[in-house]
């Protein structure tokens, strides 16, 4: 065999192989424009760098079109693993005792925790002592003491006899004015005592709800696991359903994947796409080799 007739695929190879090479290198080199003086080279930068800002909001707007629809999302939310998954969080925070919810909640030491919880006691406490404040329980106490006394009087009276001169003599107006300082009494004993009262028996029920669990306060109603955890996964489904949505519009997923693109540096974008694709690209090379190669043995018997 005439070793000459080699020359030609080889050499073929070769230059299919360097210019590919070449081809995939110019993709992303070089990263900046290159100039002489005032004239920018022609080719500079790459492909990829010189239409970064387009490839970011073309690949944004293909994630948000076509990869991670409202549809997608609320499928995947709201498929069997991940909603009992959701389901089952929910039931142990339920089943842990109120105090360590809370604690969880905010955050808090047992020190913060305690400061919190009698703040937030007294601020209950004072609340409701103001709303108490605000009825009108002379008007309302003097009015009820009359009607009962009224009652009483008009029974009495109708026995007859000595009876019937009550009336006479405890008209409306005497049991009002005999009940008026009653119902002040009253009124200024809640104002002055209130607090005394409702603080410590407030105090003393958050006590007995910190060692219990909310499962257990709702089992007490009636209240089944098997129905909790029904309704816990009805209103997650619905929660999801409501706001999928919304919660795409403000996650704007397009502007999203453009601004971290376009946060990146070249350098940065070129290891990405190589880490995907190198293996690809070093494909797209060797078959420029092979092509070459083909084309040089087609040329021998041309």
């Amino acid at each position: 065999m005439d070793l000459s007739m080699l020359t030609g695929p080889l050499v073929g190879a070769v230059i299919g192989y360097f210019t590919n090479y070449i081809a995939v290198k110019m993709l992303f080199r070089p990263h900046h424009e290159v100039k002489i003086g005032g004239w920018t080279l022609p080719m500079t930068p790459g492909v990829i760098p010189k239409g970064k800002a387009r490839l970011a909001r073309a690949i944004g707007k293909a994630v948000s079109d076509n990869l991670l629809t409202k549809e997608d999302m609320s499928q995947y939310l709201l498929n069997e693993d991940t909603t009992n998954l959701v389901v089952d969080k929910v039931v142990d925070i339920l089943n842990k005792d109120i105090k360590d919810d809370v604690k969880d909640v905010f955050g808090t030491t047992e020190e913060d925790y305690r400061i919190k919880r009698d703040k937030s006691i007294e601020a209950v406490c004072n609340f409701m002592v103001e709303e108490i404040r605000k009825i009108p329980l002379k008007e309302k106490i003097t009015g009820v003491i009359v009607e009962a006394g009224q009652e009483k009087i008009n029974e009495l009276a109708r026995e007859g006899g000595m009876m019937s001169m009550i009336p006479l003599v405890l008209t409306p107006e005497k049991l009002e004015e005999l009940a008026g300082p009653m119902g002040w009494k009253a009124e200024k004993y809640i104002e002055e005592h209130a607090y005394d009262y409702i603080q410590p028996v407030f105090h003393e029920k958050v006590g007995e709800l910190e060692g219990e669990c909310v499962m257990d306060i709702l089992n007490r109603f009636g209240l089944e696991d098997d129905k909790i955890r029904r309704e816990i996964e009805s209103m997650y489904v619905g929660i999801v359903d409501d706001n999928i949505g919304k919660v795409m519009g403000y996650l704007d997923i397009a502007g999203l994947i453009e601004n971290k693109i376009n946060a990146m540096s070249v350098e940065e974008l070129e290891k990405l796409v190589l880490s995907v694709m190198k293996n690809e690209l070093n494909m797209i090379v060797r078959l420029g080799a092979v092509i070459g190669f083909i084309i040089g043995i087609v040329n021998v018997f041309i």
